[in-house]
């Protein structure tokens, strides 16, 4: 009896001495690490490629989302990489990270954006309240989001994401015609709407935009457009807070220190709003003294024609 006693003692030390890390090196804790499998965004901006799937070094924050119920803890903004160089490729925890997201036998509540850092979200941010600002184009700060999804757990541990666009675009493409004489420097673009928004806020979590900060107005920026050569159109593309626009819509540039304006019925132009992944393409004109809006249409990510052309004075 002694002895049965002795060896169940040493079996129980033996076993209390193998961690759960131990049970497997992929575990810590007796959880999994979340895997990403896939990560796209809705018509990505690189027109060449026919897909959109993102890779070749691509960077992405993922979120944890609380739920004290399943036992997760909120952590936010963890890095994942895409390398080609690991085997096999794909989408793996940033090396640099301190901390990665584990999962137990119950579903996680994730989140995900594209690019990492994009409309300044780091491990503090409140992703509930974004701060989106219409800019000049910056891909940096092209801001893409998968909504929070429950699905993962140790058992099945890999998601996909795939991503929305938060902003709207607007690319103005102009070209000087033979009878302007200018240079074309072009140093600031207006565009003015009673509802038109400078900045406003994303719950990237649900895709909900916020409804408490009152218009601004205006956005301008400055496009960087310093000549255009006859014949071949120079581009500015300015990322917008989408919006719902009534009334009409000015548009004004600076162009060789002449400001030069015109308006559009928002109604009649097929432009009651500026809504999140339209690109909004305007082909823009000089002439003479004049400048010439010949035709606005959204482009890649939604077509939608914009009825109308329209001169500036």
């Amino acid at each position: 009896m002694r002895k049965l006693f002795s060896m169940a003692v040493v079996a129980c030390m033996i076993l209390s001495s193998c961690t759960k890390e131990d049970l497997s090196p992929n575990n810590t804790n007796g959880t999994t690490l979340l895997g990403v499998s896939t990560a796209s965004v809705s018509a990505v901006a690189t027109r060449s490629s026919s897909s959109n799937l993102l890779t070749n070094g691509s960077q992405i924050g993922v979120s944890l989302i609380a739920d004290a119920a399943n036992g997760y803890s909120d952590l936010k903004n963890v890095e994942y990489d895409y390398s080609t160089t690991t085997s096999p490729a794909g989408w793996a925890p940033a090396s640099t990270n301190t901390k990665n997201i584990y999962l137990n036998n119950l579903p996680a509540t994730v989140c995900a954006y594209y690019p990492l850092g994009a409309a300044g979200i780091n491990s503090s941010t409140d992703q509930t309240s974004v701060i989106l600002t219409s800019q000049k184009y910056d891909a940096a700060q092209d801001l893409c989001y998968a909504v929070k999804q429950k699905a993962a757990t140790n058992i099945v541990p890999s998601v996909s994401f795939a991503m929305n666009r938060a902003y709207a675009e607007i690319t103005f493409s102009i070209t000087k015609d033979a009878t302007y004489t200018g240079i074309g420097l072009i140093d600031k673009i207006t565009i003015s709407n009673t509802t038109v928004r400078s900045t406003n806020t994303l719950d990237i979590t649900t895709g909900t935009y916020g409804s408490s900060i009152p218009a601004s107005e205006s956005v301008f920026y400055n496009p960087g457009i310093t000549a255009i050569t006859s014949g071949t159109p120079a581009t500015s593309t300015v990322l917008m807070v989408p919006t719902v626009l009534s009334g009409t819509i000015t548009f004004s540039f600076v162009v060789d220190g002449k400001t030069m304006s015109t308006t559009l019925d928002a109604s009649a132009n097929n432009l009651l709003a500026l809504v999140f992944g339209n690109n909004y393409k305007a082909n823009v004109t000089l002439k003479g003294t004049q400048l010439v809006v010949s035709s606005v249409t959204t482009q890649d990510w939604t077509d939608q024609a914009v009825t109308n052309g329209m001169v500036i004075n």
